[in-house]
């Protein structure tokens, strides 16, 4: 008796003997896409296909979305800084010592009055 596992062949489920070169080279040339299960369930398979395709372009998308929020979020703190630092230049030079100074170094005609300017009543 001569052993045939030199040939590369396989039996199959009802006996015959399937070369498993032709069956690799068979699923590599599509040949399992005429299968009748294939033929009925090719609508289904196109549709998860679609649906995968839809799935990663949304996430891309939401990706870009979530980048866009990050840079206007750093954009809007970069803004509230420069408010703050305005702000707090503006108050500086708005004290009442700087005025001061400002109206005796032009030698300005108005003076500082000596009334308060709200009645205080207890």
């Amino acid at each position: 008796m001569q052993d045939n596992n030199n040939d590369k062949t396989k039996k199959g489920s009802n006996g015959n003997k399937i070369s498993i070169g032709n069956t690799v080279m068979s699923y590599l040339r599509g040949d399992f896409l005429i299968a009748p299960f294939y033929r009925r369930q090719a609508k289904l398979m196109l549709l998860i296909v679609f649906l995968f395709i839809v799935n990663i372009s949304n996430r891309y998308s939401g990706q870009r979305e979530q980048i866009e929020i990050n840079m206007l979020k750093d954009t809007l703190v970069h803004v509230r800084y420069s408010s703050l630092v305005r702000l707090s230049e503006l108050s500086t030079e708005n004290r009442l010592s700087y005025i001061e100074r400002y109206l005796k170094k032009n030698k300005s005609e108005v003076k500082i009055s000596s009334h308060s300017p709200y009645v205080i009543e207890e």
